[in-house]
């Protein structure tokens, strides 16, 4: 009976030596055979990213010519492609407010040949305020750098007796819907620049869209609306001339284009910060390698003193991130415009 046991032991361990010997094996076919596949997407990558750019570069912008994002484009695209060693081409591909060139660029070959811009609409205001994307700003981007900034200026009419934004939050209160703040249309920066600050103040505001920021601007300075958020390029000219007063500028920091004006977050609503964004982004999936190349080329761009300058005339602010920067901004201002789009049940023209 002993040698029976004795027998079966030394069988057990044996067949136990043999199990644990096949999965050794196994394990080494199975991770033999996963590097075959694997790696050479990984070589793939890193012999990309070593060559990058071997041609031109084409840089959607989803807009038409002339406008402020075209321009922007227009002054860093030569500089990157200096530093990068190849032309940079800008392609305007228009329509469907912005859709149809994000969505170009959204589904683009993810090999860094094909540049887009993250811009405020596009990829914050656009989630909310549409019934459905073609792209997902979030997943179907990889962010870069942001280039720009550009806040609004609270400007009223003059004959309006108030000069601060105390004054005008009391006399607000006071005539309660009696004021109108214009805006370039439903859904733009500027609209949800008021609707945020109403919103803050507990104000009771009509808001009244008009086709664009020249029409919302002139109409206030003639006095059929009281007030609106003027960009700084447009509204700091007639303020200069005073036939606008301003009272507070949407940065949350004195901003360097208009010094002599106080941030609306110093004047009473701490973190109030309503402005344009524009960004580099590439599509999902390009290699990291080729992200990080583009994201110290286009700071670099961005720092030149002649960009920061061009940048000034437009009313914009140089601005550079990480690209794990811009993808936490992006994030954040999805959420707060999304966010106040849908508690104001916010509709596009």
């Amino acid at each position: 009976m002993a040698k029976e046991y004795f027998i079966a032991w030394k069988t057990r361990n044996f067949d136990s030596r043999l199990l644990r010997m096949k999965s050794k094996i196994l394990y080494r076919v199975a991770a033999s055979f996963a590097a075959s596949i694997i790696l050479p997407f990984i070589t793939m990558d890193a012999a990309l990213a070593a060559t990058y750019p071997s041609r031109p570069i084409r840089w959607i912008v989803a807009y038409p010519p002339g406008g402020t994002t075209d321009i922007i484009v227009r002054l860093v695209a030569p500089e990157l492609g200096k530093r990068l060693g190849q032309y940079v081409v800008i392609e305007n591909r228009a329509g469907g407010a912005a859709i149809v060139g994000t969505h170009a660029a959204a589904t683009a070959a993810p090999d860094g040949y094909t540049l887009s811009v993250g811009y405020i609409t596009t990829h914050a205001i656009h989630p909310a305020l549409m019934k459905s994307l073609p792209y997902d700003p979030i997943k179907d981007f990889i962010p870069i750098s942001l280039m720009a900034k550009a806040p609004v200026i609270l400007v009223v009419n003059p004959s309006l007796p108030v000069k601060s934004i105390k004054e005008l939050v009391a006399y607000a209160k006071s005539k309660p819907g009696q004021l109108n703040n214009s805006s370039p249309g439903n859904g733009s920066p500027p609209h949800l620049a008021g609707e945020l600050f109403k919103k803050l103040a507990g104000l009771e505001i009509v808001h009244v869209p008009y086709k664009g920021s020249p029409e919302a601007l002139q109409d206030t300075m003639t006095g059929a609306v009281q007030l609106t958020f003027g960009g700084v390029a447009t509204a700091l000219p007639h303020i200069r001339a005073g036939k606008l007063r301003a009272l507070g500028i949407s940065s949350l920091e004195t901003s360097p284009l208009a010094p002599e004006i106080p941030p609306i977050s110093q004047s009473g609503f701490p973190g109030f910060e309503s402005t344009s964004w524009w960004g580099l982004s590439v599509r999902s999936g390009v290699p990291k390698d080729i992200v990080t190349r583009l994201n110290a080329e286009v700071v670099k761009v961005i720092q030149l003193p002649e960009i920061r300058e061009r940048f000034g005339s437009l009313g914009v602010v140089p601005t550079s991130s990480t690209p794990a920067q811009f993808d936490a901004y992006i994030r954040a201002e999805t959420k707060k415009w999304g966010d106040l789009i849908r508690e104001y049940g916010i509709k596009i023209d």
